[in-house]
């Protein structure tokens, strides 16, 4: 705490010259003359000196807590966003809500998203939990991934998604409704994400998304395989297992083109890029590793078989 004391403004009339070649000319206010009428947005009379009269607490001294002042500007400000976002509808357009990506949490991708949250301990909570019921994710539950790559159960996401363009975590914006709104959209979500260069990640970061689906599905796909196994002919096997080496040497290719593309990344400031590139990496990697388990199983598989 400290206190702001007031000068009295002495008017021109009262001053001496400022110069003998200008007998009229006076200084300008003393800023502390303006202090007083802007005072009362910062602290009531009771708060500036509890027993004070209207007029001392007015025009006498004021005691002015600035941290105080702007913790509950800060405080205020985020209430009236979060009523604001209650209250404001904006509604997401029908084609954006059905191109977000829904899975199902396969042991696969539960694994995926383990080693996300061993590798990069700010996003953990994302990758084992919900934010919006706060519930741990759980296997074979549906899942809904937003553009910004935040995940939620989808009947969670999905009745806020369709009122609010926004993500509840970060703030992404979803296209809307309002064909004005679109252009101030794109611009701010580029502002916010780095530009073009964050622009960039995102399209990656969908692209591995995509891998992802078909490794999981081909993951699904050889399990059912492996069970039916010993009713197929030795020949038919070396026949699967050439397809699917094939199958896992092209989904290794596109990552590891996806990989190229981060590393065109890798000397941007921005540290938003610079923590989504990481991220992008270590689920690639993890990816990887995978696949290479994959390779090994499918070999070994029909080698014993032979």
């Amino acid at each position: 705490m400290f206190t702001i004391n007031f000068n009295i403004y002495v008017p021109p009339s009262s001053m001496e010259p400022s110069s003998p070649h200008s007998p009229h000319f006076s200084q300008p206010p003393n800023a502390n003359f303006f202090i007083p009428f802007f005072i009362p947005f910062f602290t009531s009379p009771q708060q500036s000196h509890p027993n004070a009269t209207p007029h001392h607490s007015q025009y006498g001294s004021a005691f002015f807590d600035p941290q105080q002042f702007f913790q509950n500007l800060a405080n205020q400000s985020f209430q009236n966003y979060q009523q604001d976002q209650i209250n404001k509808k904006t509604p997401t357009t029908q084609r954006a809500i059905q191109e977000l990506p829904n899975f199902t949490l396969t042991p696969f991708r539960k694994q995926i998203m383990n080693d996300q949250c061993c590798s990069c301990s700010e996003d953990a909570s994302n990758t084992q939990s919900c934010a919006v019921c706060l519930c741990e994710f759980e296997e074979q539950e549906v899942l809904t991934r937003l553009p910004c790559g935040h995940v939620f159960h989808k009947d969670c996401i999905m009745p806020w998604i369709k009122d609010h363009n926004s993500c509840p975590t970060c703030r992404y914006e979803l296209a809307t409704e309002d064909p004005e709104r679109e252009a101030a959209r794109l611009k701010n979500m580029k502002d916010r994400f780095g530009g073009e260069h964050g622009w960039k990640v995102f399209e990656i970061s969908n692209k591995i998304e995509n891998v992802l689906n078909k490794v999981d599905e081909f993951v699904t796909n050889y399990q059912c395989k492996k069970q039916n196994q010993e009713h197929v002919t030795n020949e038919n096997l070396e026949i699967q297992k050439n397809q699917d080496l094939r199958t896992l040497q092209r989904l290794d290719g596109e990552l590891m083109n996806l990989t190229i593309e981060l590393d065109n990344l890798e000397f941007q400031d921005n540290s938003w890029i610079k923590k989504q590139r990481k991220a992008q990496i270590v689920k690639i990697q993890s990816i990887l590793r995978v696949l290479d388990q994959l390779k090994e199983e499918i070999n070994k598989t029909t080698n014993r078989s032979l």
